[in-house]
């Protein structure tokens, strides 16, 4: 699915493509079962990701596209990409009907388009902020390391973690002492709650954000929903996997896109807005399909 940047001609034809299959999805062709919808909503996955691609292969210029970005647009970039890799990740669960893994990833998505969306409108401040939490995790084993250090020789294996994390330190210039002494770590002090209070999101946050904790920590309600067969008043294993609807798909390729438009815009990178057009139109066929299969979840007695 990797675009080559300079590649321009091979990527207006698949843009082209991507417009008249929007074309055709519109309006959307009658469905009457879950794989009529799927069928339309693989499609649709395959196209996000697409655009998502095209997204993150464009420069504002050549000089750019040459040599490469500073470390802060790096950040939000980043974040688009790895939006890309997760969301072809869902595709293959998608289409391998496996729903118990396609709602991990709807929460992981949407974990990295809140990020990103945040930090598109944040001061600088928090980008130096956002790399600096990152390193909760090389804190807690610069501490153990040092207390092993302190009463033994560390076995080899030993000496290239602490090595590792004294050079990822040194190349993002943070000192020993800030981590050490470093009490907050949510981004510029805000939970994801708070995050999504401050895009104006509030309502995403429970019904997106906090029930996707279930899947991908693995609570009692994720157990029971997916992976136990409940008889009576005893359990079984639930080996298969349950099949994935429309539900699974359209909110996230929203969020996708809507993304990838704001990155557009951010990151100035479609001056002429030929790429913005398609991914309108693809959004446009995302919640169709979305509220087409609403519709006929209401017709069910």
């Amino acid at each position: 699915m990797d675009r080559v940047n300079d590649d321009r001609d091979n990527v207006l034809d698949e843009l082209s493509e991507i417009e008249e299959w929007s074309a055709r999805m519109t309006p959307l062709p009658a469905c009457q079962s879950n794989d009529d919808y799927m069928t339309i909503a693989v499609e649709l996955m395959v196209r996000t990701t697409m655009l998502l691609t095209f997204a993150a292969s464009l420069a504002p210029d050549e000089a750019t596209l040459r040599d490469g970005i500073t470390k802060r647009r790096a950040i939000v970039l980043g974040l688009l990409v790895r939006m890309r890799k997760l969301c072809h990740a869902l595709l293959m669960h998608v289409v391998e009907k496996q729903r118990d893994l396609c709602t991990i990833f709807d929460r992981l998505i949407l974990e990295t388009e809140t990020k990103m969306t945040y930090l598109m409108a944040a001061r600088q401040s928090s980008f130096r902020n956002f790399v600096q939490i990152s390193f909760k995790p090389e804190r807690e084993m610069l501490k153990d390391l040092k207390q092993k250090r302190a009463t033994r020789k560390l076995e080899p294996i030993e000496k290239r973690m602490l090595s590792s994390v004294q050079r990822h330190l040194r190349d993002d210039r943070i000192g020993v002492k800030w981590l050490v002494q470093n009490k907050t770590w949510d981004l510029d002090g805000k939970n994801f709650r708070q995050l999504f209070a401050a895009l104006g999101r509030e309502g995403g946050y429970s019904y997106g954000f906090a029930i996707g904790s279930h899947w991908v920590h693995g609570s009692w309600f994720d157990i029971k929903t997916y992976h136990l067969r409940k008889e009576g008043r005893l359990y079984k294993a639930k080996l298969d996997y349950q099949i994935p609807d429309p539900r699974n798909v359209c909110p996230i390729t929203v969020i996708c896109l809507s993304a990838v438009l704001r990155y557009l815009r951010w990151a100035r990178v479609d001056p002429d807005r030929r790429v913005a057009a398609v991914v309108r139109r693809v959004l446009a066929v995302s919640r169709a399909l979305d509220e087409a299969h609403e519709s006929s979840l209401q017709d069910k007695p």
